[in-house]
């Protein structure tokens, strides 16, 4: 038995990789689904992530129902919400008895990947970097023995 598999029963790390590709597929559609949705955004923001949504000034907020509406008026970015959700679902499902050490490592790295090769291969967003091909196929190698060697 292989270190992965023994502390991750396959059914779980399957759910667990779905839950990563899920993840990593509708990351970078929601970004682009919810265009629009914040006015501006800021270079850091309290938390210090870049690009994060600021909110607009008190005579431009239009509050709690104005922002449902907005969102729920796109069927791209509830359909896209949704899978995201049920991401989460397999990810719970699949930790059920799975080391902490092993599940979330497998999920987060794969969503990592994916958000890249997807925001890179198929949103065309910007060009992947070498280093960061590199490290995307790095990932995906792991994961492959991870899951592979058990079997």
């Amino acid at each position: 038995h292989s270190f992965c598999t023994l502390l991750v029963d396959p059914v779980r790390m399957w759910l667990i990789i779905l839950a990563g590709v899920l993840w990593g597929v509708t990351n970078p559609l929601l970004k682009r689904f919810t265009q629009g949705f914040a006015a501006k955004t800021s270079d850091d923001d309290e938390a210090g992530l870049p690009g994060a949504p600021v909110a607009p000034p008190p005579q431009q907020q239009q509050g709690l129902l104005a922002d449902l509406k907005f969102l729920c008026s796109r069927p791209k970015y509830l359909i896209t919400q949704g899978l995201n959700l049920l991401g989460s679902v397999a990810f719970t499902v699949g930790m059920g008895e799975a080391s902490l050490s092993v599940g979330p490592a497998v999920a987060n790295g794969l969503a990592m990947a994916v958000t890249c090769a997807m925001s890179t291969l198929v949103l065309k967003e910007e060009p992947m970097a070498p280093r960061t091909a590199f490290g995307v196929g790095l990932i995906f190698a792991g994961l492959l023995l991870c899951v592979t060697a058990g079997s």
